[in-house]
């Protein structure tokens, strides 16, 4: 049983489906759980999610999740905390999660539930946060957001016909804003792959594409400004420079 970028979807449908109804902050604690089952490459797992009572903390509220998969057991606690009281609701939330062997996994995040419900954060492995990796979902309707490929080139100073003088660029970092720039909306790393895939309802967006490294003056990205309609992922390609001439 392994932590894997499926496992992070199935948390984040437990924990948008209790903040779905807005008012969940105000009911008591119940001692029946929310139970999903899925089936990802590990096989088949059933998820546990009970709310077990405000968190006086907070004012949130206080969570158990039980997961079992493959006859592995992993148990964890954390707190879902109501941001506002009027649709779109946002919740942000907060647990942790243990496996018997096999060290621990704290997740973070924000869902969001209104016309459709959504969810982001990162996770990580407990004592490593600077080794985050994000998650993000949509359900309950067509997603909307952009994916895409992010690229640098040129790979070598005299081009080629025919040969592509690009690669992809994996652990890119992309970043949201508004379109006529601001505070930033989202982020995101792209894979191996130099893919990625950021869920935004529709609107216009500022891409600001950033270096692996942030700190780096190169590769440098290129800003665009790209739509998203309503119900449907936007496609784009994010160049970056290599300085390479």
């Amino acid at each position: 049983m392994r932590f894997t970028f499926r496992w992070t979807l199935v948390f984040a449908v437990a924990f948008v489906a209790l903040a779905a109804t807005g008012s969940w902050a105000q009911q008591p604690a119940g001692d029946v759980p929310l139970t999903f089952r899925y089936r990802d490459a590990e096989g088949e797992g059933i998820l546990s999610v009970l709310d077990v009572g405000a968190d006086e903390a907070t004012g949130g509220r206080q969570i158990k999740v039980t997961l079992v998969q493959n006859g592995a057991r992993s148990v964890g606690s954390g707190v879902m905390l109501p941001l506002e009281k009027t649709p779109p609701f946002h919740t942000a939330m907060i647990f942790s999660l243990v496996r018997r062997r096999g060290g621990a996994f704290v997740f973070q995040g924000q869902t969001t539930s209104g016309i459709t419900l959504s969810g982001q954060g990162t996770y990580h492995r407990s004592g490593a946060p600077e080794r985050k990796a994000e998650w993000s979902i949509v359900l309950g309707g067509a997603a909307s957001g952009i994916h895409g490929v992010a690229l640098a080139g040129p790979v070598t100073p005299v081009s080629r016909p025919g040969v592509p003088n690009e690669r992809p660029l994996p652990d890119a970092i992309i970043t949201v804003q508004p379109a006529g720039g601001g505070a930033e909306i989202a982020r995101q790393r792209t894979d191996k792959d130099g893919k990625f895939q950021i869920v935004l309802p529709a609107g216009s967006y500022l891409l600001v594409p950033l270096a692996p490294d942030p700190n780096a003056r190169l590769p440098r990205g290129e800003r665009q400004t790209v739509k998203v309609e309503s119900g449907k992922l936007t496609e784009v390609v994010v160049r970056y420079d290599t300085g390479i001439r």
